[in-house]
């Protein structure tokens, strides 16, 4: 939440002047302790280099370097936050008051001495004194992940008790919410890279667990190797309550719509037969065979399938005709529209008559089923890494939890979206906007990494309902080395600069199971292992139960990076046609793809990039990535 942001930071491009402590030492105050003081900034963002002995309020200015002037250009407009409606434009006000004062009721709240008159359940009271009186040996919360779900917990079971607050408080967050969606409350977390967003909705899922104990909780991600991840992490959290474990469901979306479409479709409809990607690029390409007189590629008619007809379910002309076809640059006239259906109806009555469908129509299919009134067998669901979920997965969620008070909760980065081409969430029924919160501070990896991993992304992202995201703010709570960026000659040579730098971190007590290896796709794993076989450090390929084996270095593909963090990361093959990878640019049928490619490239290496928390090389060999240059400043 806005609430919890103590301090902010500078997206910094180029060097930083001399004898400026706010840049030398940006970090005042420790990541276990309520903040207590912050640098002063002017009016305009920018450092006074005086520091001030207290918490910052609620202010939300972000300083910035001073733009360099540019003929013809005006002064930039700044960038305000609205109050509860997200980030918004300068024709709008941001109140920070109502945040600051939520604060204070909170650190009075919580400076209560006596359980009895902390207004919550019991086992809301055990958690709290765990939290603020055990002695952790190991690893401990940060004020920060305390102060969050502690303002959670008041704004649930502490403000609905009291008059004064549910005028004041709830009354906002209710009118926030029917102004972007009315009769229909839901809740979005959107937090930095590394501030912990798994680890809320972790949380998130056991307090409703807890809250609900007759309810089912659905935990979910978009993919296999992040649902393992999840489980695991979940046991450890769950520890002598197995009855939680029971209420929670941990699975990914995948197996959410087979499982759900067995138990609820299956009897009727039979056995679902998911066809195959290489079966659908068959029938498109027998079907525009069986199509005169047209030109449209195979690599059009594939990307117009996946993003416009498969992906909204496009079942008749008048659809197709009329859909927007958002993202998609290439133009249609509608006698272009009218030939491509010739193409695309002969796909879907294939499918229809083979008993096949896609895994969008079987969503599809329950989404139907449980919006006509089917009892849903969950009561809540918690998504982590909700960027990467496609549009029939989210339509189905709306479905099965959207009535319910509080039934959805999203966790995701739009700076980290590998997967899914962007849609608008609204108009499938899931509308964020007013009731999605970002917390700035990562505790994963160090400031140094952070600083430069950001350099791919730029500072402001949007999304297709107009949401954006305003990435300048976030800080990171400890300092390390300079990221390493070496642009080697050869592969023989990248290879033993890597392996020298594996030697080093071993000579600096890192174990090998602490460190890892990423390349871009499967195709330059053999690079990585060699590098670490010049070192005879053993080494295994991550596979999809996303398990590290002790005293083995991994190595694996960027895609595979979600979820996973290590001390130090390598990341190799960072080589011109490897990033952007060349044959994912051959397949672009319009500059609106070129564009998404080399994003969707930018935020995959970000991913790998930034699941390093003290030690980060990146190498290529030959000519190097663009992005290299980018990286390096």
């Amino acid at each position: 939440m806005e609430t919890l942001l103590a301090f902010t930071f500078a997206h910094i491009r180029g060097s930083v002047p001399a004898e400026n402590p706010f840049f030398e030492h940006p970090i005042l105050n420790g990541p276990y302790d309520q903040p207590n003081r912050h640098w002063e900034l002017d009016s305009t963002g920018q450092p006074t280099q005086k520091i001030v002995e207290s918490r910052r309020c609620a202010e939300f200015i972000t300083p910035i370097p001073k733009p360099r002037k540019r003929k013809g250009q005006g002064e930039q407009a700044s960038l305000i936050l609205d109050e509860g409606q997200g980030l918004t434009s300068a024709q709008q006000q941001y109140a920070a008051s109502i945040i600051n004062e939520l604060r204070a009721e909170v650190d009075a709240w919580r400076a209560l001495p006596s359980p009895s008159d902390w207004l919550v359940t019991p086992e809301t009271t055990r958690l709290l004194q765990h939290w603020r009186h055990h002695e952790f040996n190991t690893f401990r919360p940060f004020f920060c992940q305390v102060e969050a779900v502690e303002t959670a917990i008041w704004l649930t079971e502490v403000a609905p008790k009291r008059e004064s607050y549910k005028n004041k408080y709830l009354k906002h967050l209710i009118d926030a919410n029917k102004e972007a969606n009315p009769e229909l409350l839901r809740l979005a977390l959107k937090l930095a890279t590394g501030a912990g967003k798994t680890i809320v909705a972790l949380h998130r899922a056991m307090y409703l667990a807890e809250a609900h104990p007759t309810t089912r909780v659905l935990l979910t991600t978009f993919s296999d190797i992040l649902a393992n991840a999840l489980r695991t992490k979940l046991r450890l959290l769950i520890g002598n309550k197995p009855r939680l474990g029971e209420q929670i469901e941990v699975l990914a979306m995948q197996h959410v719509g087979l499982r759900l479409y067995d138990s609820n479709l299956a009897a009727k409809r039979g056995k679902p037969k998911i066809a195959t990607n290489a079966k659908v690029k068959w029938l498109i390409e027998e079907a525009s065979a069986a199509v005169p007189d047209h030109k449209f590629s195979l690599r059009f008619l594939l990307s117009e399938w996946e993003q416009v007809i498969d992906a909204w379910q496009l079942k008749t002309w008048e659809d197709y005709r009329d859909v927007a076809r958002l993202g998609r640059r290439t133009r249609l006239r509608e006698t272009q529209r009218e030939l491509l259906w010739s193409i695309f109806s002969r796909v879907l009555k294939e499918l229809s008559d083979s008993g096949e469908m896609t895994e969008a129509e079987l969503f599809t299919r329950l989404a139907k089923h449980y919006a006509e009134g089917a009892s849903p067998p969950f009561d809540f669901a918690v998504v982590d890494e909700a960027q990467d979920v496609s549009i029939a997965e989210l339509r189905c969620l709306a479905a099965m939890a959207g009535g319910t008070p509080n039934g959805l909760f999203f966790a995701g980065d739009t700076g980290q979206r590998i997967f899914q081409q962007p849609f608008s969430w609204k108009s499938v029924g899931v509308d964020v906007r007013g009731r999605s919160s970002g917390l700035k501070v990562n505790y994963r990896t160090s400031h140094q990494i952070r600083m430069q991993a950001d350099r791919l992304l730029n500072p402001e992202i949007s999304d297709v309902d107009g949401n954006v995201e305003d990435r300048r703010g976030t800080v990171s709570v400890f300092n390390g080395p300079a990221p390493q960026i070496v642009e080697s000659a050869t592969e023989a040579e990248e290879q033993s600069v890597v392996a020298g730098w594996l030697k080093k971190r071993i000579e600096e007590g890192l174990r090998p199971d602490e460190m890892v290896i990423f390349v871009r796709s499967t195709a330059q794993l053999p690079r990585a292992e060699l590098a670490a076989g010049l070192v005879k450090l053993p080494c295994k390929a991550l596979g999809m139960h996303m398990e590290t084996t002790m005293g083995s270095l991994t190595v694996c593909t960027m895609h595979l990076a979600k979820g996973l963090e290590f001390r130090a990361a390598a990341v190799m093959a960072c080589d011109e046609d490897v990033l952007p990878l060349q044959e994912r640019m051959e397949t672009a049928t319009d500059q609106s793809e070129v564009e998404d490619i080399y994003n969707t490239e930018r935020q995959l290496l970000y991913v790998a990039c930034t699941r390093a928390r003290d030690c980060l090389l990146l190498t290529s060999a030959g000519t190097p990535s663009e992005f290299l240059r980018d990286l390096g400043g």
